[in-house]
């Protein structure tokens, strides 16, 4: 697997940590950036895509995102995000994934209504969840 750049949208410091280390000893060579909240996801974004070269802030390929957090929910960065694609303020495309502590049917039904989303997985996250995830999204994307 190509070296991915992950974006981690989680404000449960044990779910970042877990998250985080998960990934790590499975894929060694990706990077895991991590933030609060939606609002913080919003701006690493924005910095990526606008303010800084491409090789200076690279943009995440992956953003994994929490469903239930402060500020900006993983609903509300969604809407922003299509907003920001839409209005063309982000070019960028990464594979948004879903976390969350439920697999409630309405949450999953919500998320899909979002072409950025590609998958939606329970916490604690499975590694052999996220890589099928993963390469079923690139392999449709070729």
């Amino acid at each position: 697997m190509k070296s991915i750049r992950y974006l981690l949208v989680e404000d449960q410091l044990p779910d970042q940590f877990y998250t985080e280390v998960l990934i790590r000893n499975d894929q060694p060579q990706a990077t895991v950036e991590i933030v609060g909240d939606g609002q913080q996801a919003l701006n690493v974004l924005m910095e990526a895509s606008d303010l800084a070269p491409p090789d200076v802030v690279p943009a995440p390929d992956v953003i994994l995102l929490d469903i239930n957090m402060p500020k900006m929910d993983g609903f509300e960065f969604l809407e922003a995000f299509s907003r920001a694609v839409a209005q063309g303020e982000l070019r960028q495309r990464p594979l948004v994934l879903m976390l969350t502590s439920s697999d409630g049917v309405a949450d999953r039904e919500r998320a899909n209504r979002y072409p950025c989303v590609y998958g939606y997985l329970v916490k604690p996250i499975d590694i052999e969840a996220l890589n099928r995830v993963l390469k079923q999204a690139w392999d449709a994307d070729d």
